[in-house]
């Protein structure tokens, strides 16, 4: 297992972070200091975006005992919204000097949060820290991951911090049959992990 000691973990909407990278972020929490930041109240033009969406992923957070929590208080994510993010990111990263970066990937089928990859890279480009981009339920066939975090001891920990998310339980992929199958990745199992979290890397320092 990799161990950072200072992590900003990037998600486009509440419980994109719970989803794609919580069983991660769980096993660093004793010797990592854990920073966060969500770009919108949810989707824009989902109905359940809004304040609670936040007040569930604060919930879901506390387990981490996070130094920061950033949320940016609006719906969804446009393109006009790149350089207000870029800047809030590239001077959260600037304060607080991470040497890895959590984000959604570009090979995902929902536009905001490609979006937000590339601004997270931007936010970046000056940064000596290392970039895994988190499995999603939206990823594409192209995301083709290199890091297999086995987070089978931490699992129900995760499946907690999903469970805060009241306004989306009746999403299909909330499901407990549905997140099996998202945990259980083929080549990982075969290779005797289990349940696990998947990372592209898109550039690692060490």
């Amino acid at each position: 297992m990799i161990l950072f000691q200072n992590i900003l973990a990037i998600g486009a909407h509440p419980d994109d972070l719970e989803y794609g990278c919580f069983g991660f972020l769980l096993k660093q929490v004793a010797r990592s200091d854990i920073h966060l930041y969500v770009a919108s109240l949810g989707s824009a033009g989902d109905s359940t975006t809004g304040m609670q969406r936040k007040a569930e992923s604060v919930a879901a957070f506390d387990m981490l005992r996070p130094k920061s929590m950033t949320f940016r208080e609006k719906a969804g994510i446009t393109q006009d919204d790149f350089h207000s993010i870029l800047d809030e990111l590239t001077d959260l990263i600037t304060r607080t000097k991470p040497d890895a970066i959590l984000t959604l990937g570009s090979h995902d089928s929902h536009q905001e949060h490609r979006l937000i990859f590339d601004i997270a890279c931007g936010a970046a480009r000056r940064s000596k820290a290392s970039i895994l981009a988190y499995g999603i339920l939206s990823n594409t066939l192209d995301f083709k991951p290199q890091l297999f975090v086995d987070i089978s001891d931490v699992y129900e920990l995760k499946m907690h911090a999903l469970h805060c998310h009241k306004t989306q339980e009746k999403r299909a992929y909330m499901k407990e049959d549905y997140l099996e199958i998202f945990h259980a990745n083929t080549y990982a199992s075969l290779h005797g992990l289990g349940r696990c979290e998947a990372f592209e890397i898109i550039r690692m320092f060490t």
